[in-house]
């Protein structure tokens, strides 16, 4: 029994041995055991790689799926954009057609498109003008002035303006007394018949009007504004002065004559008067682009109730760029469509045709402006600022001595014109004495034959201030 017991003790062991004790097996069933293991090695071996290739495959599908979210999520933002943006472009699109309906309401439009289309040149260009960036507007046709009237507030409608009687008559205007909005104004109606005529009518029209427009100068006729309906309504609108020209005030007359029919005003008031010219020469000639009047006369000089001076007819001015000399041959484009030169035409007429028919055209075409031409302006040749200080020489040797310019000789227009281009014939000079060298140096200073040696308006300024000084004692030269 206890050897049983005993027996049974051994056979049970512990757990551990159990465990690792190999186990008893009967003959014969060893193969087949191990043969079952071989085959679950095998069957494991095989199925264990497909299903850990399963399962890199489900993660990298997870993984392709969160990437495809967020791209899905990433157009469905951008789309958001797109719709946000193309909004807001259809409100920037509308807004600027109620702009531009607003403008062409106003008339800005054709202003606006036209700045657009003369842009100025880049810098790289040669033909580059450096003024045209600084000048804030710039005039070119009949449409662009009336935007720019319109915008700046200077476009008068012709039932605002009450015409009375003429006060003044030209070849290519007539001037009325007129009121405006309870002003005395002057009212330059130019003739219907001139736009007709001449198609570059029109444009010394605009011309005058954006001259005027930029001035601000006690001694330069102020524009009131300006009715731009030509050819029937064609007016510029001025401050009403006295209605007396310098020629006027110098002679007592308007024709040109060697007598006198009043008294000759005293020589301090003439030397005022040309002071003040040449102050009014100074502001135009240190504009920036310079102002060229190009028909400095005493009948386009005009004088106030206070008898001070005011340039004006401003038809044939042009703008400057220092350095910068202009064309010849345009003024008789004033007058008829294409460039006239006068030289050309005396030496062509007195060769083939009747010298009177030359002395009418020429009359006709020059008379009162032939006189204080420069001579390069006759020749045709390119000139600068400097041909309206000679035309002031011509003017202020003319109030000195109180004389019409070559009164004193019998030569008609033509004839003028020629001596003038040779260089053989300037107007008489006063005589001299000690009080008036000063002043008889200038003039001829002014009216040398080379433009490079007149002086500059600023230098006559400058003399004709001393000179001043010299005459405070009223005295008659």
């Amino acid at each position: 029994m206890n050897s049983l017991q005993g027996g049974q003790e051994r056979n049970q062991g512990t757990p551990s041995t159990l465990l690792y004790s190999p186990i008893r097996r009967p003959p014969g069933m060893a193969d087949d055991t191990t043969r079952q293991q071989h085959v679950c090695l095998k069957v494991l071996s095989r199925v264990c790689p497909v299903f850990t290739s399963q399962n890199h495959q489900g993660r990298k599908q997870r993984s392709h799926d969160h990437q495809l979210a967020e791209l899905e999520q990433a157009v469905e933002q951008e789309r958001n954009q797109n719709a946000v943006y193309k909004a807001r472009l259809e409100r920037t699109r509308d807004y600027l057609r109620y702009c531009l309906d607003k403008a062409n309401e106003h008339g800005f439009l054709e202003f606006i498109l036209e700045n657009q289309q003369t842009s100025p040149p880049m810098d790289d260009e040669p033909e580059a003008r450096p003024w045209q960036h600084s000048m804030a507007v710039r005039i070119t046709t009949l449409q662009s002035a009336l935007s720019h009237a319109k915008l700046s507030g200077w476009c008068i409608e012709p039932h605002e303006i009450e015409l009375h009687e003429k006060i003044g008559q030209g070849t290519t205007a007539d001037i009325y007394r007129g009121s405006w909005r309870g002003l005395d104004v002057a009212v330059k109606w130019i003739h219907s018949t001139y736009f007709c005529s001449n198609p570059c009518a029109k444009t010394w029209f605009v011309q005058e009007l954006q001259t005027l427009s930029r001035q601000r100068h006690p001694f330069v006729l102020r524009l009131m504004g300006a009715c731009l309906l030509p050819p029937e309504r064609g007016w510029i609108v001025t401050e009403l002065l006295s209605g007396k020209t310098l020629a006027e005030w110098l002679h007592g007359h308007k024709k040109r004559k060697k007598e006198r029919s009043s008294l000759l005003p005293t020589l301090q008031e003439r030397i005022e008067k040309g002071l003040e010219i040449a102050q009014a020469m100074q502001y135009l000639h240190e504009q920036k682009p310079k102002v060229i009047h190009r028909d400095l006369k005493p009948s386009n000089i005009f004088l106030d109730d206070a008898l001070h001076v005011r340039v004006a007819d401003f038809g044939h001015a042009r703008f400057l760029l220092d350095g910068e000399q202009a064309l010849t041959g345009e003024l008789g484009m004033k007058y008829y469509s294409s460039p006239v030169n006068i030289y050309e035409i005396y030496i062509h007429h007195t060769q083939n045709l009747n010298p009177e028919a030359l002395k009418y055209l020429i009359f006709h075409l020059f008379i009162g402006t032939y006189v204080y031409m420069a001579p390069e302006v006759i020749r045709c040749e390119p000139y600068d600022e400097k041909c309206d200080v000679y035309s002031f020489g011509i003017i202020l040797n003319e109030l000195i001595t109180g004389q019409h310019p070559y009164i004193e000789t019998d030569y008609g227009p033509s004839q003028v014109a020629l001596e003038v281009t040779e260089g053989r014939l300037r107007p008489l000079l006063p005589r001299c004495h000690d009080k008036n060298k000063e002043l008889i140096d200038l003039i001829c200073w002014s009216w040398d034959g080379d433009a490079s040696n007149r002086p500059s308006f600023t230098s006559v300024t400058s003399s004709l201030k001393k000179i001043r000084e010299g005459y405070r004692q009223p005295q008659d030269g």
